[in-house]
């Protein structure tokens, strides 16, 4: 049991959670603080004496099993994807860990690192599968998941990655994951 600076007592597990959000808000904050500095530095031309933050990697340990779950830009990357999109896929991360769902974020984790990463699609495919694929992760945690948003939404990220040889093979076990969840 773990008492709260309020004089609430909170379990293990509930405490866990707490420190796990809490640090997701933090490495939310530091993206943005980067975010900033780089519009500024792009607008006013001049380059700020002050370094960025660096980043910080999430870390979620889920008992006997740990995930870094955050997908994270590089410098070459930045302005590939929308960085919005890009914290929106981490946050369905974070939910699909806390569901018991693992395998699924890794294998979502390494899809979408493929994507940005990937020399033979242009930005906007890539921003593209990214939203996708975000669409598809809302739907299916919803209460009543529509299937055939979902089977639209997977059959555009196909179309899309046909014959780009790992991000199709990745992109059937992602669908697979996804699937065998409704």
């Amino acid at each position: 049991m773990f008492e709260m600076a309020d004089g609430n007592i909170l379990c293990l597990d509930c405490y866990n959670k707490f420190v796990q959000t809490n640090k997701t808000v933090v490495e939310m904050l530091h993206s943005q603080i980067n975010a900033l500095h780089r519009q500024a530095n792009m607008i006013t031309g001049i380059p700020f004496e002050v370094p960025y933050p660096e980043p910080v990697h999430q870390h979620i340990n889920t008992g006997n099993i740990d995930i870094n779950n955050g997908i994270i830009l590089k410098d070459s990357q930045v302005g590939m994807v929308n960085t919005g999109v890009i914290n929106n896929i981490n946050g369905q991360l974070h939910n699909l860990v806390n569901s018991g769902n693992t395998e699924l974020a890794q294998k979502v984790k390494d899809f979408s690192e493929q994507v940005i990463g990937s020399e033979t699609l242009v930005d906007e495919k890539k921003d593209e599968i990214i939203k996708l694929l975000n669409q598809i992760l809302e739907e299916r945690k919803s209460k009543k998941p529509n299937i055939n948003l979902i089977t639209s939404l997977a059959t555009l990220i196909s179309n899309i990655v046909v014959n780009i040889d790992k991000l199709e093979g990745l992109w059937k076990i992602v669908l697979s994951l996804i699937t065998k969840l409704q």
